[in-house]
């Protein structure tokens, strides 16, 4: 567990690590010189990027997360980030996941704040994925109403590693989640979904940036935002496609559900192909639910809040229901319920 942007032994169960895992704080890492640091900025473009150099300068506490090769602990490991206080702050923190070849693992984060407090939190994630190994990862952001909130996930996958990542944003009255994969070894799959539920003038931008530089890769992106009231959703995914990466398989789809006509969604997928033996595309769709589904259902005793209510648990679960674990896609269904119970 992380408050306010430190790790605090006394709120996590640091004994409790499965085994063929090792937790080390980053601050000890780093006082050691431990040679596992070389993972910082994994992907070369991240490093550029204002947001991860805000974090890599103010940057005050994180962990070092280690999979052993070939391990596969059945637990997952959950890290918490809590802020709280009555005065404005803002947090650096970063954690590095080195998952080791043919091991598997599973990450779970959470993000929280206080309501009605302005606050900034910049929390980066750097993973290494070996390879054939397997690293599978969710993400809920339920920042405070008044927060900004910037987040980076940064990954390298090896020859034919595998990562499924999922992001939920329902928090923060300002947000910016940015990925950036590097396909740097052959026939690797990646499958990145974001689901975004947004009102009261929120506004959430999902940002991301795949460059596919070896042959066989495979991506899949999909990505849901929900707009009500006058909030404003972004989406900006680029898939590289580099000249040695022949037989590149890379989709990127962005979906929106306007509940109002206040709200307003904006997309920017964009295709960056070097190679000539590919099967890659992209897509954006933007629109109000359906009046026949919810004719459907009013006409079967559901008030329109309800109808509309299932219509969007339908339309963000897809994004979700790619989670394997199932206590993981517990905590994501129980953060859309929440949001849905939020809009009265």
């Amino acid at each position: 567990t992380f408050v306010n942007g430190h790790l605090v032994a006394s709120l996590s169960d640091l004994d409790r690590v499965p085994e063929g895992v090792t937790v080390t704080p980053l601050n000890e890492a780093m006082g050691k010189g431990d040679a596992r640091l070389k993972l910082l900025a994994p992907v070369e473009q991240v490093r550029e990027n204002p947001i991860y150099q805000l974090n890599t300068a103010f940057l005050a506490d994180g962990a070092l997360i280690s999979v052993a090769p070939g391990a596969k602990p059945a637990t997952p490991i959950h890290l918490r980030f809590v802020g709280t206080g009555e005065a404005a702050f803002s947090t650096a923190t970063r954690v590095l996941v080195d998952v080791g070849a043919e091991a598997e693992f599973f990450l779970l984060e959470s993000h929280e704040g206080p309501a009605g407090l302005t606050y900034q939190p910049n929390d980066a994630l750097d993973v290494h994925i070996g390879a054939e190994a397997a690293f599978r990862h969710t993400r809920l952001n339920r920042e405070g109403d008044a927060a900004v909130a910037l987040s980076t996930l940064s990954v390298r996958l090896d020859a034919r590693a595998q990562l499924e990542t999922v992001n939920l944003v329902t928090g923060a009255k300002l947000s910016r989640h940015q990925i950036y994969l590097h396909v740097a070894g052959e026939d690797a799959n990646a499958v990145v979904n974001g689901a975004t539920l947004l009102g009261h003038g929120q506004l959430a931008d999902s940002t991301l940036l795949a460059d596919h530089a070896a042959t066989g890769g495979v991506g899949r992106e999909m990505f849901k935002t929900v707009i009500d009231g006058d909030s404003t959703g972004v989406f900006q995914g680029k898939i590289i496609v580099r000249q040695v990466a022949q037989q590149t398989d890379g989709k990127m789809k962005s979906d929106c559900l306007l509940l109002t006509d206040d709200g307003q969604m904006m997309n920017k997928p964009e295709l960056e192909i070097f190679a000539d033996d590919v099967a890659c595309g992209h897509g954006a769709t933007c629109g109000a639910p359906d009046e026949d589904l919810l004719f459907y259902l009013m006409a079967r005793g559901l008030p329109r809040a309800t109808a509309e209510s299932l219509l969007v648990q339908a339309f963000v679960g897809e994004a979700v229901e790619t989670v394997t674990h199932e206590g993981a896609r517990a905590v994501l269904i129980g953060g859309i319920e929440a949001w849905l119970a939020s809009r009265g």
